[in-house]
């Protein structure tokens, strides 16, 4: 990601031939620069989400040939008229940005216009009539501005429109009672304007129509009888109108089978009476059916029970009477159902999804009994209907008093008068009492990137802030987005007085301290997100009743205490819960599961304890959860098998035990499945009481993790290649699995990551692994007990970048063939038994990406070859890595006499390393070496060198580890060694060198043991000294030596490579993390490692599903190793 400001003498302006620029989501600051221009030849302009602020520079409008234009996402405001006119233009979105004032009159706007975005501004007035010229419009969203006014009937005769998004303005009058185009449209979305009049019957003849959407209007009268013509609609809403009389019986409305997951038929909150036609029960592939707030009598219809696929049903706040269908036990994918205030009787059905219903989904009913009801059954008798009771919300006049319309209309004006009056009298107050309190925030933040110090001042209205929406009546603050600003500092008491605030945004920030308990005022919040701060205290002390709450994220703080048990009953319509990355403490409380409408919940890398309740399996709306990296102990419930929605479980990182429930195959909408670090078990087998054969059942798998799980056990199956065709990450490492790799994972062609490691596998590598081409990454199948040779058909594996054969029972030579891989950084055969020379005789056998390299134990013998070190170009200079989906590595070294794991990042330079000890190498050491200036850890103890030890080793500017202990090296220790300013670690021991030990810089810090067993050498800091005929030569400072290489500015620029493309990064993150280095001088054993794990399983899934978290910190395991 890009950071800082656009500089207007940037260079990006002399590119006079460029045709397309895209410099979306970066962090840029400031305003957009002038000079665009410069860029005559530009087609494509797209500076989305760069969070840039300020006016737009006229010159953008001199692009003559722009094409598209895309500025959304940012806090802009510009010449509206200017923006519209460029000659070309077919593509503009320009949502989502701070734009005030009228629309111009289309007369200003592009002929060739195809796509306008304009949503989520403070656009007022009406909309222009001549917008109906621009013919060859196909996409038109206006929705979340301010405007007022009709509809210009011009709009109606677009012919190529397929989306027009009006919502949430105020337009007003009434739709047009026939159109001459819309015959391709797709969408037509009017909801939440002031519409009234009856419903015509054109919107239910459009042939290609796929959501209508008027709900929340005052749309009055009967449904057209045409609207049993639908046969494409996938969304029918018509809720929160005046609408009225019976559902036609002769509706027919044809869903698709292919529908998205919410789907459905809203006509909630209207004044539709009658009986609800038993022809709804044909609908069969509808998902939610909202019958709500009206005046429906009669029985429910037993059809309904044909709904197989529908997962919300409600049918509160009528008159139904009767029985409830046994039929409706049918519908196994219901997640949500309401019968509440109606005057239903009798027993409620049981069995499949009605076992799973508490007492509110039948509140109101006074006939009913049985399950969950505390009201019991008698012996099959039906209890009497309860009898007519007023409702709250009826309110009756009495008969005199009905016929006195002028005293009704006296009260009713004075009414008016008085909350007229009232309303103007308070509205600057209103307004006064938002400004100033936004400006005490202000007072109380440190703004290092000027966010608010260039924007929010008094000169401004306070609707044109950064950050801030205002609603379009009353301008009453409504949304405060001020996220990933860098603002520091405390929250002040005074936000409570944003009374009309619903969206609160302050994330990824440095804000501290405890939250003010006057935000509990809000109560017309519905989303909060505090995340990636360093708030403390407990959550408790704060969350109020929030009664419209759907979001809460308080991930990455420093919060403390439980989790309050009665969170659900404060936020009762709570969708979306992310607590992760705090100190949080105590149970998992059994009322969390009461927020039935919770589709994502993140309580990960917490302290919570306790078992995972049985009750997880009520909240059937669940898509992701994500308990990771706590102390929950116990099994994993059954009921989680209830979640027949679940896309994302991460499980890993607990004291879970017990078999892995078989019923997770029926979770078939699974994606992400993380069971790793747990002491859970299973036989793996390829029979269906498997949980990795039933697993076969989630068609959509793309991530499987259940490694360092010890007692899992059996064998993997040929079966095992019927996982998802999907299926891109698989961990099965550190498990007690035996048999033989199948060659049937050759068939997950897009397979990145696959670890079978730490097991006790036996037999060859299969050669079908890699038998064609696909997109393998990473390979580990190092710790077991596998026989044979290196398959050819590696090869095959055209993008891998990792292989680790380490600890096996592999005989082989070197494979050289393995240089033909272009992408391979990483290559560990460690503890085997390879032999033979490692000289290449293959043209193409380069390796020159690699940057880990071990050889140790095992039986190689010959010279070191020259040109083996010469190939290895990544270890010579820096080069562009891209970023893309880095995975995480796992890796054991043996340095400074430590066997360490290393969890790191395949591409980037983080790690670079040469290990062939304990092998037969004889021979000089090539003078080469010295070239690999990447280099920092360099291990050839335990061969048979001979000769001196290169001179060359002195530009060897990155090295922190150098061992050449147990050889035959003769000759004096060269003093250029001493410009190895990083080098910690020094093993020459048991060799034959002779003469004074250079001193200076880092070999002053050295000790006696690193040069045991050479007993021609003098100097300190050993006891015996040299004679006047030994002394030292000083050392040379990196500018004195004269090999011309510039040293000193060599290490400069060899750490300034080593921190590009720094950051987090997006991994996969399913069992480990990764680490980072970001000091000047990295230390082997003590190292910054940073937290920002992102989730971004939206990235890897392609959609938002979880809020940002911090990164899990790796563990650097260090155990005690010999360096024989």
């Amino acid at each position: 990601m890009l950071t800082g400001s656009l500089s207007p003498n940037t260079s990006l302006f002399r590119l006079q031939g460029l045709k397309r620029l895209d410099l979306s989501f970066n962090n840029f600051s400031g305003s957009i620069p002038s000079g665009f221009s410069q860029l005559v030849s530009l087609t494509y302009l797209d500076l989305s989400g760069c969070s840039f602020s300020g006016l737009v520079p006229s010159d953008i409008s001199l692009l003559s040939k722009l094409i598209s234009l895309n500025l959304s996402t940012n806090y802009l405001k510009f010449d509206r008229q200017k923006i519209f006119q460029f000659r070309y233009l077919e593509y503009v979105d320009l949502s989502f940005n701070s734009l005030t004032g009228y629309l111009p009159s289309s007369n200003y706007w592009s002929s060739h216009l195809k796509y306008i975005d304009l949503k989520g501004n403070q656009f007022r007035g009406s909309i222009p009539a001549s917008i109906g010229n621009l013919t060859k419009i196909t996409f038109l969203d206006l929705s979340n501005n301010e405007f007022q006014g009709q509809l210009p009937s011009s709009l109606f005769s677009l012919k190529q429109l397929t989306d027009l998004v009006l919502s949430n303005n105020s337009l007003e009058g009434f739709l047009p009672t026939h159109v001459r185009g819309f015959q391709d449209l797709k969408v037509l979305c009017l909801s939440n304007n002031l519409l009234t009049g009856a419903i015509p019957s054109w919107p239910f003849t459009l042939p290609s129509l796929e959501e209508l959407d008027l709900s929340g209007n005052r749309l009055s009268g009967k449904i057209p009888p045409s609207i049993c013509n639908l046969t494409s609609l996938d969304v029918l809403d018509m809720s929160r109108n005046y609408l009225g009389g019976v559902i036609p019986a002769s509706i027919e409305l044809e869903y698709k089978r292919s529908l998205p997951i919410f789907s459905g038929i809203d006509f909630s909150s209207n004044k539709f009476y009658g009986k609800i036609p038993d022809v709804i029960g044909e609908l069969h592939a509808i998902h939610m059916l909202n019958l709500s707030h009206n005046n429906f009598i009669g029985h429910i219809p037993p059809s309904l029970g044909n709904l197989v696929e529908l997962e919300s049903l409600d049918l509160s706040s009528n008159k139904l009477s009767g029985r409830i269908p046994s039929q409706l036990t049918n519908l196994t994918f219901l997640a949500v159902l309401n019968f509440s205030d109606n005057n239903l009787v009798g027993p409620i059905p049981h069995g499949n999804q009605f076992d799973t219903f508490e007492n509110d989904s039948y509140h109101g009913n006074l006939g009913l009994c049985g399950f969950p009801l505390t009201k019991q059954c008698d012996n099959g008798d039906e209890p009497k209907p309860p009898a007519s009771k007023f409702k709250e919300d009826e309110v009756v006049f009495p008969q005199n008093l009905m016929g006195n319309t002028g005293l009704i209309m006296a009260l009713v004006m004075a009414v008016l008068l008085l909350h007229f009056v009232v309303s103007f009298s308070t509205k600057t107050t209103d307004i006064n009492t938002d400004r100033s309190t936004l400006l005490a925030l202000k007072a109380h933040v440190s703004d290092p990137r000027n966010f608010l110090t260039t924007n929010w001042s008094v000169d401004i209205s306070i609707c044109n802030w950064v950050g801030v929406t205002c609603e379009s009546r009353n301008q009453r603050v409504i949304a405060l987005d001020i996220f990933n600003m860098s603002l520091s500092g405390t929250i002040p008491p005074d936000m409570g007085n944003l009374s009309f605030l619903t969206r609160l945004n302050i994330g990824y920030n440095n804000f501290h301290d405890l939250l003010p308990v006057q935000l509990t005022n809000l109560y017309r919040l519905k989303f909060i997100s505090i995340s990636d701060n360093n708030f403390h205290g407990e959550i408790s002390s704060w969350v109020g009743y929030f009664p419209v709450l759907q979001y809460l994220s308080l991930s990455n703080n420093s919060f403390t205490g439980p989790i309050p048990s009665d969170m659900c009953d404060r936020l009762p319509t709570l969708k979306e819960l992310y607590l992760s990355g705090n100190k949080l403490s105590g149970k998992i409380p059994i009322g969390l599961f009461k927020c039935k409408g919770l589709q994502n919940i993140s309580l990960a890398f917490n302290s919570l304890e306790g078992i995972l309740p049985e009750e997880i399996g009520n909240l059937t709306m669940l898509r992701t959860l994500d308990l990771r990296g706590n102390q929950i102990q116990g099994v994993i419930p059954q009921q989680i098998s209830n979640l027949t929605g679940l896309r994302v479980l991460y499980l890993s990182h607990n004291f879970l035990t017990g078999h892995i429930p078989v019923t997770l195959g029926n979770l078939r909408d699974l994606e992400l499945l993380d069971l790793s670090d747990n002491d859970l078990s299973g036989t793996l087998s390829s029979t269906e009481r498997s949980f990795l054969s039933s697993l076969a059942n989630c068609s959509g798998l793309t991530a499987l993790a259940f490694g360092r799980n010890p007692l899992i056990s059996g064998y993997l199956p040929p079966s095992i290649a019927n996982l998802s065709v999907s299926l891109q990450y698989f961990d099965a490492s550190s498990c007690s699995i035996s048999g033989s790799i199948p060659g049937e994972i050759g068939s997950w062609n897009v397979a990145t990551y696959l670890d079978f490691s730490g097991n006790h596998f036996s037999g060859a590598i299969s050669d079908r692994v890699c038998n064609r081409n696909n997109d393998l990454r990473y390979l580990a199948v190092n710790d077991n007990q596998l026989e044979g040779t290196l398959p050819l058909s590696l090869t095959n594996c055209s993008e891998l970048v990792f292989l680790n054969v380490a600890d096996n029972n592999l005989s082989d030579t070197f494979p050289h063939w393995l240089g033909i891989l272009p992408q391979l950084r990483v290559l560990i055969l460690r503890s085997n038994r390879f032999h033979g020379s490692i000289q290449s005789y293959i043209a193409t056998s380069s390796l020159s990406k690699l940057q880990i390299i071990d050889l140790s134990h095992n039986d190689f013998t010959g010279l070191l070859p020259a040109n083996f070190f010469q190939n290895l170009k990544a270890l010579k200079e820096a080069e562009y890595v891209d970023n893309g989906n880095w995975y995480s590595l796992v890796v054991n070294l043996t340095i400074k006499g430590l066997e360490l794991e290393f969890t790191l990042k395949v591409g980037m330079p983080l790690l670079t390393c040469i290990d062939l000890s304990m092998n037969g190498f004889h021979g000089e050491i090539p003078k080469v070496v010295g070239e690999l200036r990447l280099l920092q850890a360099l291990n050839l103890s335990h061969n048979s060198l001979t000769g001196p030890i290169p001179p060359s080793f002195g530009n060897l500017a990155a090295l922190e580890s150098l061992d050449l202990s147990f050889n035959k090296l003769s000759g004096r220790i060269p003093s250029q060694l001493t410009n190895l300013t990083f080098l910690q670690v020094l093993r020459f021991w048991n060799n034959n060198l002779v003469g004074p030990i250079p001193h200076g810089k880092q070999f002053d810090t050295f000790e006696n043991d690193s040069y045991r067993g050479n007993l021609g050498l003098c100097g300190f800091p050993l006891s015996k000294e040299c004679n006047n005929d030994e002394i030292a030569e000083p050392a040379q400072d990196e500018e004195d030596n004269g090999n011309g290489n510039g040293n000193g500015n060599g290490i400069a620029f060899i750490w300034k490579v080593a921190m590009m493309g720094y950051g987090s990064g997006m991994v996969l993150g399913i069992s480990i993390g990764y680490i980072v280095f970001t000091t000047g001088r990295p230390r082997w054993l003590v190292r910054k490692i940073e937290r920002d794990l992102q989730n971004k399983v939206s990235s890897w899934f392609g959609k938002k599903r979880m809020s940002p978290r911090k990164d899990e910190v790796p563990q650097l395991v260090q155990e005690q190793g010999v360096c024989m």
